[in-house]
C-alpha cells in the first residue's frame, strides 16, 4: 500500500488549488520512462478503477492506476526540505525488522 504523508497531501492540495484550470484534472503518479525506478507526477483525468487519494475535505489530490499496486507497495509520498531545495520525495519505507 502507498502512504501519502499529511504534509504531502497539503502540498498536493495547495498546488492543485493554485494551478488547476480544468476541474476534471488532478495529479497522477506514474513511473518515469526515462529513469527506471523513479516516479513522476503528471496532470490527468480520473479513469475507471483508479485509486484516489483525497485531502481531509474530500478533494481528489492524487490518482494511482491499479496496475501500479505492486510497484508502489511499501512506498511513501512525502514533501521534504533538503539543502538542495524543497519538493516531493517518493521512496521505499524501510522495515525495522
Amino acid at each position: 500500500m502507498l502512504t501519502v504523508t499529511d504534509v504531502a497531501k497539503e502540498k498536493l492540495k495547495s498546488r492543485l488549488l493554485r494551478l488547476k484550470k480544468d476541474s476534471e484534472k488532478t495529479i497522477r503518479l506514474i513511473p518515469s520512462t526515462k529513469d527506471p525506478g523513479k516516479w513522476k507526477m503528471i496532470w490527468d483525468k480520473e479513469k475507471a478503477k483508479d485509486q484516489v487519494v483525497e485531502s481531509e475535505d474530500g478533494m481528489k489530490i492524487l490518482l494511482i492506476g491499479t496496475d501500479l499496486d505492486r510497484a508502489l507497495e511499501g512506498m511513501v509520498v512525502d514533501f521534504r526540505t533538503t539543502p538542495e531545495g524543497t519538493g516531493f520525495a517518493i521512496y521505499k519505507l524501510r522495515s525495522n525488522i
